[in-house]
């Protein structure tokens, strides 16, 4: 029985093995479960979400968590003088872009509807997916 509490003393090679607490504490980040928001580049703003009911445009901004408003509705009508304050603060090669992406988006809508063949719908989408991506990144272009 000595030398089994001097054993139990300095543990055994098996069943006794106690891992430090740097060891028992693997958390997801360190696995690589957890992914970090990487910025955008955007400005920080708090963006809006943009209903539309019938021929009007509703602007709501989600509400902080921490703030006692929560139950007021903070939807707005979206008027023309507020889309034109917008559109101001647009680029013009930004808008040329935007308005490439719409009319080949038409486009795929209209042969998609007018039933033309599979291949020419194709084309213009991938027209339509061509531009969407340059407007993205224009090192792709």
């Amino acid at each position: 029985r000595g030398e089994e509490t001097d054993q139990d003393e300095k543990g055994s090679d098996y069943g006794d093995y106690v891992p430090s607490k740097q060891q028992q504490q693997t958390t997801d980040e360190d696995l690589g479960l957890v992914r970090k928001k990487k910025p955008h580049g955007g400005c920080g703003h708090k963006q809006p979400t943009i209903r539309k009911e019938g021929l009007k445009l509703y602007v709501n901004y989600k509400s902080s968590k921490d703030s006692d408003e929560q139950s007021q509705d903070t939807r707005k009508p979206l008027t023309p003088a507020d889309v034109h304050q917008i559109l101001k603060k647009i680029s013009p090669q930004d808008l040329k872009d935007m308005a490439d992406i719409l009319k080949a988006n038409q486009n795929v809508k209209r042969y998609e509807t007018e039933g033309h063949p599979a291949h020419v719908v194709n084309e213009f989408e991938a027209l339509l997916q061509f531009h969407c991506a340059t407007y993205m990144d224009n090192e792709m272009a």
